[in-house]
């Protein structure tokens, strides 16, 4: 019984003949799928080897050797001149270049009127087309009988300038400037740059005409107001008090705007017709200090 059972539990052998049939369909099988992988590679790397020589056949062809024809997309106005001329080291390069995109988009990225380079893409009427987010002058700094242009986000921008009243003036910056394209380190400057903000496009921003920082913190006179808005009567001035984010016992910069709009409102001037108005200590009425 024992035997009988030994004998049916082991796997029976094929015979020699089987065995040499079995063998030959499996090395056949390992022939045929490995002439097919290497058919499959050749094929891939044919068609890589021609289309490398079409691309070549195509850039070749004299319409892709014109220079490309460069659009900006919403250039703010006054800067589209000076990122033409930062373009110029690509002016006269070939539109079927391959690194065009890249070598205009490594050139904005380091622009300081660029806060972002959106997209740059080639069409096949030989435009490039270039989308960039930009910085805007937020303050013109003057310091030192100069005029500087910085942005929100505190980035010098290049150049000094001539005074234009369309630009809320800040005086009173205690750091030097940056190079342009560097944040401007400068916490008083951007306690300014933070009040010309509120103070933009309210009806009565015209009749502001600089923020002074001056005491900012207190550095001068730890008993007078850190900011001051001035007006366009001579002399005139706004008290306005600490920096937004930074009041302690007094308005807050809405507060502050609240009173000066409905001075407007009340009296077509935003100092309600006083040469000095103090705007940090009532919530909801200025005050005329003697």
């Amino acid at each position: 019984m024992s035997r009988r059972r030994k004998t049916r539990g082991r796997r029976r052998r094929p015979p020699v003949a089987e065995r040499i049939v079995l063998g030959v369909q499996a090395r056949r099988q390992l022939f045929v799928r490995t002439t097919t992988g290497i058919a499959i590679v050749a094929t891939v790397i044919g068609a890589g080897v021609a289309l490398h020589r079409i691309e070549q056949y195509v850039l070749a062809h004299e319409r892709f050797r014109h220079p490309p024809v460069l659009q900006l997309v919403d250039t703010p106005n006054g800067i589209h001149d000076d990122i033409m001329t930062a373009l110029e080291p690509v002016r006269d390069a070939a539109w079927g270049d391959v690194r065009l995109c890249r070598r205009i988009g490594a050139i904005l990225e380091v622009n300081p009127w660029i806060r972002r380079v959106r997209t740059v893409r080639k069409y096949g009427d030989g435009q490039v087309v270039i989308r960039c987010d930009y910085r805007r002058p937020a303050a013109m700094i003057q310091l030192d009988g100069r005029l500087y242009l910085a942005s929100d986000d505190g980035v010098r921008l290049p150049g000094t300038y001539a005074y234009s009243p369309a630009m809320t003036l800040v005086e009173g910056v205690a750091s030097p400037p940056p190079q342009a394209g560097e944040v401007w380190d400068a916490p008083d400057l951007q306690a300014a740059i933070a009040v010309a903000q509120r103070i933009e496009g309210e009806a009565f921003s015209d009749q502001i005409t600089a923020v002074s920082v001056h005491n900012y913190g207190g550095r001068v006179d730890s008993e007078e107001a850190h900011i001051r808005l001035m007006t366009d009567q001579a002399g005139g001035a706004i008290i306005w008090g600490s920096a937004p984010g930074e009041e302690l016992e007094e308005n807050s910069a809405e507060e502050k705007i609240a009173i000066l709009r409905e001075n407007h409102r009340r009296f077509g001037r935003v100092d309600a017709g006083r040469h000095t108005i103090d705007v940090s200590i009532h919530p909801d009425r200025f005050t005329a200090p003697i």
